[in-house]
């Protein structure tokens, strides 16, 4: 009996450095999305908003099969998958033909997380993608910390090389709160129309703004 209660202690052991090692790969991953979502991505099998999904799978995981929690539209060029949990993960992707002829991608994702690493960050932003630390209850525990992800990359498609390639977001302005700071902005993208609307939540308070961006009818955004 002795020896079968050290077992299964030790195999709670393992699991729980297993489930914490996770948990830390996600968190690293994720705090790298700014980085790893800034290069160029081949676009395999054609140029339909799926082919753009999948080239950016490996950073940002959907699947596409799941009803319930994906919506795909290739006729608009569209995609929105999300879901809950012990924290929510949603990300959405577009596509705008510009006036050249040109195809513009976005994608824009707030992934969030109840965990945070030993030595916290409360804020952390690398261009358009920003990492918040937030502290919910009185003491130290990890579980006491939800981390929120957040941010959008835009691409050129170079029919030459087959290639996604990065490019700064192409907007006149991005608003900011009338009252604070903004702390994350998540860009509903348009499943039907140009448009977008821009959801903006602002520091130490528990409320959200939202503005539009207005397509200009060229290559970008007017901010509305």
């Amino acid at each position: 009996m002795k020896k079968i209660l050290i077992s299964l202690f030790a195999l709670f052991a393992c699991s729980l450095t297993t489930y914490a090692s996770s948990q830390e790969d996600w968190y690293e991953k994720n705090s790298k999305l700014g980085v790893n979502l800034n290069r160029s991505f081949k676009m395999a099998g054609g140029t339909d908003i799926v082919c753009f999904a999948k080239a950016l799978s490996k950073y940002l995981p959907i699947d596409m099969s799941d009803r319930e929690s994906a919506t795909v539209d290739k006729a608009n060029g569209y995609i929105c998958y999300g879901g809950e949990g012990s924290g929510g993960y949603k990300v959405n992707y577009a596509v705008w033909k510009c006036s050249d002829g040109k195809r513009m991608y976005v994608v824009s994702y707030r992934i969030s997380d109840w965990y945070a690493p030993k030595k916290m960050e409360s804020r952390k932003q690398t261009g358009t993608h920003l990492r918040v630390v937030y502290n919910y209850g009185n003491g130290s525990s990890q579980d006491n910390f939800l981390t929120v992800w957040s941010g959008y990359q835009a691409y050129i498609y170079n029919p030459t090389t087959k290639m996604l390639e990065p490019i700064k977001f192409p907007v006149d302005k991005m608003k900011q709160p009338k009252k604070g700071a903004a702390e994350s902005y998540f860009l509903n993208l348009p499943q039907r129309g140009k448009d977008i609307e821009v959801i903006m939540s602002i520091v130490n308070e528990d409320r959200d703004e939202s503005f539009k961006l207005k397509w200009n009818g060229k290559n970008g955004f007017n901010c509305q």
